[in-house]
């Protein structure tokens, strides 16, 4: 209509018939019908930002019918979104369609349960110590695993999720029909695996059967054994009636005892067994021993008189003159030894050492002659052996100065 008016000539003659006049009024007549015609083009922010916005749900999650009319409803709204003649009414309706669609994503029933609920529900007819240690440490560990299964798991379409469930609740069945009872006069074994750090040795408690002559502790690898009778001056012995209640074995004879014996066992497995009289156990107790890792806190600090505590110290002597300094190491350090550069070294004992909250002060005296300038190091001693590790080591500079 704008072109039409625009092509309109400026020269016309108003002739008697009125012919030009009326085209000029018909064009200008044209071009305001035009005008009032226009249509403003939609704003489309709320409606890319509603098909940018994920919904709470996937096709994983919701349900079949929920996620089909959301995939409709954003298929709309992205129809929309690209047409360039699509009004502010069609924008709004497409933007509302698509959040009531997303708001009305239905969760997928949850996971059937039944059969987990009916493994979890086995249980053992004897006691732990009844069975072999394998055999209990596979069922026990079935049924954490079983135990651990969360309670709100949705029957995803995938299937994973029921299938977790099954296979945790027909391991635990596995584990539960597999449990074997032992035919071992040693019932149990106790001791503190993480009091113990790969070296020295440490106290061992067995339950066993009866009044038992010898025990022995069998390498299951090497098979070299450990072999102790009821007088061994290693072995303590307790024993108990039925009801649990102390006797005294020379005059009664025991439910079971408990022998307490000094082993120094490296990790691994290993069968303990009983004998009585001339008999051996056939079957032994299982003992598989994994022992903690020690992690020894590497902090050292040292300081001459009144300084300040550092991992760099300034020593100056005089030759055969003593140098008093302190060492502030962890609780858990049980020597210190200064190692100078000439190769020579002098260690420390905890008597040296006062423990000052969560720390040990070290106060050490040692007498520096003109050989042993140079830099020497602080370490540390700890249930874990000598640490050579960096940050566990303090440098300390002797003054070069020439003897007297």
């Amino acid at each position: 209509a704008k072109a039409a008016a625009d092509a309109v000539a400026r020269d016309l003659i108003a002739d008697e018939q009125g012919a030009n006049q009326g085209v000029i009024n018909a064009a200008a007549q044209a071009l305001n019908d035009a005008i009032d015609a226009l249509v403003a083009k939609a704003d489309k922010t709320a409606l890319i930002a509603e098909i940018d916005a994920a919904p709470a749900m996937d096709e994983d999650t919701a349900t079949a019918d929920s996620w089909a009319a959301y995939q409709a409803a954003l298929e709309t709204a992205n129809a929309v979104y690209t047409d360039d003649n699509a009004t502010t009414a069609d924008v709004e309706t497409a933007t509302g369609n698509l959040a009531d669609a997303k708001a009305a994503l239905a969760s997928r029933d949850l996971c059937d349960y039944t059969a987990l609920d009916t493994a979890l529900a086995l249980t053992p007819a004897e006691a732990q110590e009844a069975y072999t240690a394998s055999s209990w440490a596979a069922y026990a560990d079935a049924k954490a695993a079983a135990e651990g299964i969360a309670r709100d798991l949705i029957n995803n379409k995938a299937g994973t999720n029921q299938a977790s469930i099954n296979d945790a609740a027909q391991a635990l069945t596995d584990a539960f029909n597999a449990l074997k009872v032992s035919t071992s006069n040693v019932l149990s074994a106790d001791y503190a695996a993480d009091t113990y750090y790969a070296k020295g040795n440490m106290t061992y408690t067995f339950k066993v059967n009866g009044a038992a002559s010898k025990i022995q502790v069998i390498n299951n690898d090497t098979k070299a054994t450990q072999t102790y009778d009821r007088y061994h001056a290693k072995v303590t012995i307790v024993s108990y009636n039925e009801a649990g209640e102390e006797v005294d074995y020379a005059t009664t004879e025991p439910a079971y005892e408990l022998w307490t014996v000094d082993l120094t066992l490296a990790e691994g497995g290993y069968t303990v067994k009983a004998k009585y009289g001339k008999v051996w156990d056939n079957e032994g107790l299982e003992l598989n021993i994994e022992y903690a890792t020690y992690e020894p806190a590497y902090t050292a600090e040292a300081k001459v008189g009144d300084g300040d505590y550092g991992k760099a110290v300034e020593i100056e002597a005089k030759h055969g003159s003593a140098v008093t300094f302190k060492v502030v190491t962890p609780t858990d350090v049980q020597k210190i030894q200064l190692a100078l550069e000439n190769g020579k070294t002098s260690t420390y004992t905890v008597e040296n050492a006062v423990e000052e909250g969560d720390t040990l002060v070290w106060t050490v005296t040692r007498v520096f002659r003109a050989a042993d300038a140079g830099e020497c190091t602080v370490k540390t001693k700890s249930i874990s052996g000598w640490t050579a590790m960096d940050d566990a080591v303090i440098t300390v500079s002797v003054a070069d100065v020439a003897a007297d």
